[in-house]
C-alpha cells in the first residue's frame, strides 16, 4: 500500500512560532478494497449503475489517472489521536480507504495537519502572521469575527463566487443560486456581495416550515426541534394532579412536589433548573410571557432583534419567578445552556422541569434518575400576558457553527472546488451516515432507497466490524476532522421531506417516520402505551395554530460585521450584555425592583450602548435577510 507523510501538529503555537510534531502515514486507497465484497445475499458492488447516478444527481467527475491527483493541504481542528488509531490498521480500515479513495475520485488527496481545539484559534492566527497557512482550513467558528473581517478585506481568501464556478456540480447543487444551502451561503455574505466561508453544514434529511401569522419562518425547524418545558407527569400523578394548563397551576403543582417532599430523599429540593444567573435564563417560562431564547438574537420570521427587558412580558415573567425563587424552588447560577450537563442534573432525581426537545430529556430522564417511574412530558403551549403571543423555542434544520476558508497565496478556484465537491459529495454522504456498500449496507431493488443492516431485526453490536460503521468506535469522522465530513442529510436522501405545517408532518406519520419506526413498534420497544414526546409537542403546535405562536429561535442568522461594526460590538458586548442579564436575574432573586425596570433599561441606554448594539445587529440580521431574499 503507498503511503503519504502527513505531518500532525499537536503543541499549541506561541506567537509565530509553529512546532509540529509526530508524523504518521497516511494511507492511500488501494484499487483491491476489501469493503467491496460481502458474504450476504443481497449483495451489490460498490460501483453504482447509471440509474442510481441519475436519481441522486450527483455529479462524480471521471476518476483521473494517479499522477494527476494533487495534494490539498488542510488543517484539521481535532487533535488526530483517533485518525491515527484507524491509519495504523492497515487493511482493517475500510471506511477510511473508501474517504481517500473518494478523494481520488475527485482529483486530490488531502495532506492533513492537525491542532487541538483548544489551540486552533491559536495556531491558525499564528500561521496566518507568519504566512505558512495551509491551502484550507477553519475560519468561521475557530477565529473572531475582527480577525475573519481583516483577512477578507486583505484578501487572504478566495471568492467563493470563483470556487462556485470550477464546481462539477456538488457545491452547487449544496451552494448555487438555487442551492438547498442557500442560508449558509447568506450567513457567509460578506459586505462587498461575495462569500468567502463555506460553512460545515448540520441538517436532518426532514423539517417543517412553520408559517406565522406574519409568515413562514427564514430557515425550517427540525421535526424533533420543538422545546418544551418538560415536567415530571409521574409526580404529577402521584399527587392527583394533571399537567398544570397555566402559570398558576404550574407554580402550585411545583409547590407541592417540592413541600410533599415527592421524591422521597427528605430533603425537599425538587425544584426547576432554567439557567437563572446565565444567559439562558429566559429559556421555557420566558417564552410564555413573550420573551426570545436570547438576548440579541433576532425573531426568526421578521428578522427583528430582540431584547428581553425590553418586551412588555419582562416585568410579570421577573416577579412570577421571583416566587419560585423565594420559595427555593428555583437556584441561582444552576444549569444554563439546555443541553449542558443534563445527565449530572437529572441524576439527582430533583428536577421538576428542564427546557429543552421532547424526546432528549425523556430518555434522559429514563436514563439517569434512578427512577423507572420517571416520566417527563411537555408542558402546553402557553401565553400569559394578554395580547402577546405564545412563544416556543424551535430548533433550526440549519446550522452552521463551523465554516473553511481557501487560502488565496496557494490555494486556487480549480482545487478549492475538487475540495468542497468531494465533502459535499454522495460518496461522503454515504460515508456520513450509512459505512461501507455491501457490508454495512446496500440498495433496495429500485437501486435508490437503502437497505441499512444495522437496522435489521435481531441486529446487536458487533455483528458488523467497525471498520464498515460510520459509527465506528474511536471515530476519524467529524466537523473539521482529518477530512471535513459535515451532516447533510438532506442534500442525497431519497427519503428528504420539507413539511409546510405541523399537521402535514403530523398526517405523514411523523415523527416516527423520521426514525423510520412505526408508532406501535416505539410503544413496545419502550414499553409504554403513550406516544413519544416529540409526537405531543408537534400535536401542541398543531393544535395550538402555528399563526397564533411567535416561535423563538435557537440558532440566530446574521451576516459577518464590517470592520467597523465588529469593532463597536466587541467594545460594547462584554459590560451590556452581563448587565442585561444581571437586571433579569436581580429582579428574580429580589434585589432590583421591578417597579425600577424603566431606570434599569434607561441605564443601558444611556450608559452601555443599547441601542447602538442593538442597531449594528440589526444591520447584520438585515443583511442575511436581504441576500435570503426575505426583504
Amino acid at each position: 500500500m503507498n503511503t503519504k507523510r502527513i505531518v500532525a501538529l499537536f503543541a499549541a503555537v506561541l506567537m509565530l512560532v509553529c512546532l509540529f510534531s509526530a508524523c504518521s502515514n497516511q494511507p492511500a486507497a488501494t484499487t483491491d478494497n476489501s469493503a467491496s465484497s460481502s458474504n450476504t445475499t443481497n449483495t451489490t458492488t460498490d460501483t453504482k449503475t447509471d440509474d442510481k447516478k441519475d436519481t441522486t444527481t450527483t455529479t462524480t467527475p471521471d476518476a483521473p489517472a494517479e499522477e494527476d491527483i494533487e495534494t490539498i493541504t488542510w488543517l484539521a481542528r481535532d487533535t488526530g489521536e483517533n485518525y491515527k488509531i484507524w491509519a495504523e490498521k492497515e487493511g482493517e480500515n475500510a471506511l477510511l480507504m473508501k474517504c481517500v479513495e473518494n478523494q481520488h475520485k475527485y482529483g486530490f488527496e488531502v495532506e492533513t495537519s492537525f491542532s487541538a481545539a483548544e489551540v486552533y484559534t491559536t495556531t491558525v492566527t499564528s500561521l496566518g502572521a507568519s504566512g505558512t497557512l495551509p491551502q484550507i482550513y477553519g475560519t468561521y467558528g475557530a477565529i473572531d469575527s475582527t480577525t475573519l473581517v481583516d483577512w477578507t478585506n486583505r484578501g487572504m481568501f478566495l471568492s467563493c463566487t470563483d470556487v462556485l464556478a470550477e464546481s462539477t456540480g456538488n457545491m452547487v447543487k449544496a451552494f448555487g443560486d438555487d442551492g438547498l444551502y442557500k442560508w449558509a451561503r447568506a450567513k457567509a455574505a460578506h459586505t462587498d456581495g461575495d462569500w468567502y466561508i463555506v460553512m460545515i453544514t448540520n441538517d436532518p434529511a426532514r423539517y417543517l416550515v412553520i408559517h406565522e401569522e406574519d409568515g413562514p419562518l427564514r430557515v425550517g425547524v427540525q421535526l424533533h426541534g420543538i422545546y418544551g418545558l418538560m415536567t415530571r407527569l409521574d409526580w404529577l400523578e402521584s399527587l392527583g394532579l394533571t399537567m398544570p394548563q397555566n402559570p398558576d397551576e404550574y407554580y402550585e403543582a411545583c409547590l407541592r412536589m417540592h413541600e410533599e417532599d415527592i421524591n422521597g430523599n427528605g430533603q425537599k429540593d425538587e425544584r426547576i433548573i432554567i439557567g437563572l444567573g446565565t444567559a439562558y435564563q429566559q429559556q421555557g417560562i420566558g417564552q410564555w410571557y413573550g420573551l426570545p431564547y436570547n438576548d440579541f438574537f433576532s425573531d426568526p420570521s421578521n428578522g427583528k432583534v430582540e431584547v428581553g427587558m425590553l418586551y412588555p412580558g419582562f416585568a410579570d415573567w421577573a416577579t412570577y419567578l421571583n416566587k419560585f425563587y423565594d420559595h427555593q424552588l428555583v437556584y441561582n447560577n444552576e444549569g444554563g445552556h439546555p443541553w449542558v450537563e443534563v445527565a449530572n442534573y437529572l441524576a439527582e432525581n430533583n428536577v421538576i422541569s428542564w427546557y429543552v426537545q421532547a424526546n432528549f430529556l425523556w430518555s434522559s430522564g429514563r436514563s439517569n434518575t434512578g427512577d423507572d417511574n420517571c416520566n417527563y412530558q411537555p408542558m402546553p403551549i402557553i401565553a400569559a400576558v394578554d395580547g402577546v403571543k405564545a412563544r416556543i423555542i424551535c430548533q433550526e434544520a440549519t446550522a452552521a457553527e463551523w465554516g473553511i476558508s481557501y487560502n488565496s497565496a496557494n490555494c486556487t478556484p480549480k482545487t478549492a472546488a475538487k475540495f468542497t465537491d468531494c465533502v459535499y459529495s454522495y460518496e461522503q454522504w454515504f460515508i456520513r451516515y450509512y459505512g461501507i456498500e455491501g457490508k454495512a449496507w446496500d440498495y433496495e431493488d429500485d437501486g435508490v432507497h437503502i437497505h441499512d443492516y444495522t437496522l435489521d431485526e435481531g441486529y446487536e453490536k458487533g455483528d458488523i466490524d467497525q471498520q464498515y460503521l460510520c459509527n465506528m468506535d474511536n471515530s476519524w469522522l467529524g466537523f473539521l476532522g482529518y477530512f471535513p465530513i459535515p451532516y447533510f442529510k438532506d442534500l442525497w436522501d431519497p427519503e428528504a421531506r420539507i413539511y409546510q405545517s405541523a399537521q402535514e408532518a403530523i398526517d405523514a406519520g411523523e415523527p416516527y417516520a423520521e426514525a423510520g419506526i412505526a408508532r406501535e413498534v416505539w410503544m413496545a420497544n419502550n414499553k409504554v402505551d403513550y406516544d413519544q414526546p416529540n409526537w405531543v409537542q408537534l400535536n401542541n403546535v398543531a393544535q395550538y395554530g402555528e399563526k397564533n405562536i411567535n416561535v423563538a429561535c435557537y440558532y440566530d442568522f446574521e451576516t459577518l460585521p464590517t470592520a467597523e461594526e465588529a469593532e463597536i460590538q466587541g467594545d460594547l458586548a462584554s459590560d451590556l450584555k452581563t448587565y442585561v442579564q444581571e437586571v433579569g436575574t436581580k429582579l428574580i432573586i429580589g434585589d432590583y425592583d421591578v417597579a425600577n425596570l424603566q431606570q434599569y433599561i434607561d441605564y443601558a441606554y444611556d450608559n452601555l450602548g443599547l441601542q447602538q448594539y442593538i442597531d449594528i445587529q440589526q444591520a447584520r440580521v438585515d443583511r442575511y435577510m436581504k441576500a435570503m431574499g426575505l426583504y
